[in-house]
């Protein structure tokens, strides 16, 4: 007769090793089973249509679980902090991803999103550690801050022409990262976006792209290469390295590179915010007379 588990029902319950829920239950509350890091497995009946924030969060023993078909979202943080868990199975009735859902889920390998998922929230898979692939399905038009960050594991990653803007630190601290492709339908790539991507090499820039954020690669210290499409109207680049469409402001330089001096082109009036930070190669830099402002943090960490 119980159709539902109330907030914080069995929150800390630690040495609860397994439960049983019935078909008659509809809901599980806030919390509901939070911290229950004995607990290791569990079957949610398909009865069930709400789960509430961080209802799972922390069962630290819990390895695997499926979502029923009768959800259609699943809410901020429910699994966050499982580091136990290794699979997850999503149904096609989920459309939305929420915040930190599955984030410090360090034992989670990988992950299939179905084609009925629009929008994944933000730092839903951050500090998954453990994740070395993912497939974002063309029915994602929208990804949230921090989606992946500091996913140590993961190597590649394409992004589907469905999404328009790649947000704010989504692919930060990613060190294992190699490989990105970028489509044509990315107009915007907001700030700290590839920040600390210590293994990227090379990345293109399309010709949709119209914005491009601070810091978007900044610390990225295997990157060789910044190429941009010939056709864009707002990005240029010079020997692989970013510049504004007319090249008078130096955006990004690639330390990843080898060389000991560089030469900044005359014409140059501006070298932007962190642009050299922690280029550890350069050992001098000829600044031009046509050189007016030189950002925040241009050369810090410049260690030669």
């Amino acid at each position: 007769g119980v159709t539902n588990i109330g907030d914080y029902a069995f929150s800390w319950c630690n040495s609860l090793t397994s439960i049983t829920i019935p078909n008659s239950v509809i809901s599980i509350g806030r919390d509901a089973f939070d911290n229950c890091s004995s607990l290791t497995s569990i079957t949610i009946p398909n009865s069930i249509t709400s789960i509430g924030y961080g209802a799972f969060e922390a069962c630290s023993g819990l390895t695997s679980v499926t979502i029923p078909n009768s959800l259609t979202s699943i809410s901020d943080s429910v699994f966050s902090r499982c580091d136990s868990l290794t699979s997850i199975t999503i149904p096609n009735s989920i459309t939305s991803i929420g915040s930190c859902t599955f984030s410090s889920c360090s034992s989670l390998t990988s992950i299939m999103i179905p084609s009925s998922i629009t929008s994944i929230g933000s730092a839903a898979f951050s500090n998954c550690s453990s994740l070395t692939s993912i497939t974002i399905p063309s029915s994602v038009t929208s990804i949230g801050t921090g989606t992946f960050n500091f996913c140590s594991s993961l190597t590649s990653i394409i992004i589907p022409n469905s999404i328009t803007s790649i947000g704010q630190a989504v692919f930060s601290n990613c060190s294992s990262l190699t490989n990105i492709t970028i489509l044509n339908s990315v107009t915007r790539i907001e700030p700290y976006a590839f920040s600390n991507c210590s293994s990227l090499t090379n990345i293109t820039i399309p010709n949709s792209v119209t914005f491009i954020g601070e810091d978007a690669f900044n610390n990225c210290s295997s990157l060789e290469n910044i190429k941009v499409d010939d056709k864009n109207k707002y990005y240029s680049s010079i020997g692989g390295n970013l510049y504004n469409s007319d090249k008078t402001k130096l955006i990004q330089y690639a330390i990843g590179k080898n060389d000991k001096t560089f030469n900044i082109p005359i014409g140059v009036t501006s070298i932007g915010k962190d642009a050299f930070s922690n280029c550890s190669s350069l050992t001098s830099i000829t600044i031009p007379n046509s050189v007016t402002s030189i950002g925040f943090g241009t050369f810090e960490n410049c260690s030669n």
